[in-house]
């Protein structure tokens, strides 16, 4: 349910983040291991057809729906600095 009265895993994974459903109420986006390190994948909130967004060895921190839920902004570890 949108209001998250019965949640349901949609990735089929216990180990993919639980994020919060796209403004539009249609899209969801989640991170997994699923390809052996933290990336960020998109899905339709029904579940299926999961794209992955990001593919990168470091580990995405910080996501979530641009004010205009038009993207997902998430802060890259890429190295170099604190």
């Amino acid at each position: 349910d949108v209001d998250g009265a019965n949640p349901k895993n949609l990735s089929k994974s216990d180990e993919d983040t639980k994020e919060p459903l796209g403004p539009k109420g249609n899209k969801i986006f989640f991170k997994s291991k699923r390809d052996g390190n933290l990336e960020i994948y998109l899905m339709n909130a029904k579940g299926g057809n999961s794209i992955r967004l990001t593919n990168h060895p470091k580990m995405e921190r910080g996501s979530n729906w641009s004010p205009d839920s038009k993207s997902i902004v998430f802060m890259p570890n890429r190295g170099g600095g604190n």
